[in-house]
């Protein structure tokens, strides 16, 4: 910023206010070379909408979050109300195992079980790049919880349209993930602090991924769908 040395008392007002100013719009361009997430929770809800439009994106929708957080299930219901394409990415994932690798699987479980880490990965990322190429940008996509270990995969996301982080208590999810048994990817010597370890890694990552932090806090379906639309109306 340049100086500027004068001595009458109101040009010395005059400059103050100027050089104020131009710092003012030095910190809003910073500021929107990265913006914040927008976090909305159930609580801010004070009554329920009755959403009768259809939603017009223009351009993707990307969920993200962690195991058993209800993105298929969220992601399903809101495009199939809005009239929108639905993509699962597990279930692509399983395809293009089958087609590049010849690996038969039920679901992106086994594809990671017969793979590795590595393999798997590289199958999610060039899925979502298949994604970012050839698909429309008028969709709903659901990604798998351990996306949030894959930045290729994440960043070619990132390029499709707006992510939604699904969050939710670590509670809850520690419930729901242990009604179904142990997953292997929880130690069984200490399954709470082994997912308390992946849940805190993971939610930092999907905090700084996503443009929109949704906060559950053990909300219903019928309320999640309507905290979804209500931030994706904006």
């Amino acid at each position: 910023m340049v100086e500027i040395v004068v001595a009458d008392t109101q040009l010395l007002i005059i400059v103050a206010i100027v050089n104020r100013a131009l710092l003012t719009v030095k910190k809003i361009r910073q500021q929107r070379l990265r913006p914040a997430a927008a976090v909305v929770t159930i609580g801010a809800m004070d009554t329920v909408e009755d959403f009768t439009q259809p939603i017009r994106l223009s351009s993707s929708i990307v969920l993200l979050g962690m195991k058993h957080v209800g993105k298929t299930t969220l992601g399903q219901q809101f495009a199939t109300r809005h009239h929108l394409a639905w993509i699962d990415m597990d279930e692509l994932i399983v395809d293009r195992a089958r087609e590049s690798y010849n690996i038969e699987a039920r679901n992106a479980r086994e594809v990671y079980i017969k793979l590795g880490k590595d393999g798997f990965q590289e199958i999610e990322t060039a899925a979502a790049r298949y994604l970012r190429l050839y698909s429309s940008r008028n969709q709903i996509i659901a990604t798998g919880g351990g996306i949030a270990d894959n930045p290729a995969a994440l960043a070619e996301l990132a390029a499709i349209g707006t992510s939604v982080y699904l969050q939710e208590s670590p509670d809850i999810l520690f419930q729901r993930i242990m009604a179904g048994g142990l997953p292997p990817f929880l130690d069984a010597r200490d399954p709470r602090g082994s997912f308390d370890e992946l849940f805190d890694r993971r939610d930092a990552i999907y905090r700084k991924t996503a443009r929109i932090v949704l906060n559950l806090q053990g909300a219903s379906i019928p309320e999640a769908l309507q905290l979804f639309e209500t931030a994706i109306r904006g």
